[in-house]
């Protein structure tokens, strides 16, 4: 079997999908990213390490691995572990001067900042003796740490210098280009490391493409991916969470089974044929009532007085329903 690589628009790729019965498309790198989580033991050992940082001496950490091998989704958990330090994450870019990464760690933690453009040494050691007194510990995680300017990569520098085991300030660097920041974590004057995040095994592979399989709304029965089709699948991706979605939106759905189009069928509970029926015994009733009501009102026309009173006597009409019993029945309708 072999994987065909051409390529789709996302309403193409929708419309494959319902051919095979998912109502919506299960890979996507697109969506929510947190449908793109997945407990790889690459993952979970990469955050073991992260961790330990809070007992640590590390002033800088380099999380290294290529696009589509969950950095960020490390850095978005690690935000989230309870923590004596106080922990943001920041995304960089070109934008991202030295004045504006001051802004954003030391804002609303110090009385004081400075207002140059490329903070001094100086500056710098008073940024943290004013953290020290106020008792705080700062964590910065920054993503995508390859588009710092190289003046806010020597900012970080700076601040790593003058207290290079990280007691007041960590910097958590990720990249997909380690040889962008080798200059600050193969410092040897700064206490540093380098964290490398794997891809996904040939297993969890498959595993993470039958989970998104399974999990995916479907009008059938969720179906498996096929062995020989993963194989090709990692083969082409190397276990890289985007290249995975890239690759199994583009090929699944022209190699699962297509699934006929559901009937029509009746999803009619007891409750509801419950109230149908009580509620077509009501309107015979209120038909039968208003027509024997209309034809004793004819025949009260053509029928002389003292014939009237005979028949009276000996057939009384039968009276229509009252509001009263009429609003009893139709309360019966509402309930379960």
């Amino acid at each position: 079997m072999s994987l065909a690589v051409a390529t789709s628009t996302p309403e193409t790729n929708q419309v494959n999908w319902v051919t095979v019965g998912y109502e919506t498309a299960p890979f996507s790198n697109t969506a929510n990213q947190s449908q793109l989580f997945f407990k790889s033991q690459a993952l979970i050992n990469t955050l073991n390490k992260l961790c330990t940082l809070d007992s640590s001496d590390t002033c800088i950490t380099a999380l290294i691995g290529e696009r589509g091998s969950g950095k960020t989704t490390c850095l978005r958990a690690l935000n989230k572990i309870r923590t004596h330090y106080h922990s943001m994450i920041i995304e960089a870019s070109n934008g991202l001067s030295p004045q504006n990464l001051i802004k954003a760690v030391f804002k609303g933690k110090l009385a004081h900042t400075p207002t140059s453009r490329l903070p001094t040494t100086e500056e710098c050691v008073q940024l943290l003796k004013q953290l020290n007194h106020s008792g705080k510990q700062i964590r910065v995680l920054i993503d995508k740490a390859q588009d710092l300017p190289k003046a806010t990569l020597s900012l970080v520098r700076k601040l790593c210098s003058i207290q290079s085991n990280g007691s007041q300030v960590q910097f958590v660097l990720c990249t997909h280009q380690p040889k962008d920041i080798a200059e600050i974590y193969h410092d040897d004057q700064i206490k540093s490391q380098a964290i490398q995040l794997h891809n996904l095994t040939r297993q969890e592979t498959e595993k993470f493409i039958n989970i998104k399989l399974q999990s995916t709304p479907s009008t059938h029965k969720p179906q498996q991916a096929p062995k020989e089709c993963v194989d090709q699948i990692y083969e082409q991706t190397r276990g890289n969470l985007f290249k995975i979605n890239e690759a199994a939106a583009r090929v699944l759905p022209t190699v699962l089974k297509p699934q006929p189009t559901p009937k029509t069928q009746s999803r009619l509970n007891p409750a509801t044929l419950k109230k149908l029926a009580l509620s077509s015994a009501t309107l015979l009733l209120i038909m039968a009532g208003l027509k024997l009501h209309h034809q004793h009102s004819l025949s009260s026309i053509a029928t002389p007085k003292k014939t009237r009173a005979v028949q009276f006597t000996k057939q009384p009409p039968l009276a229509p329903p009252s509001p009263a019993k009429i609003s009893r029945l139709l309360f019966t309708l509402t309930q379960p």
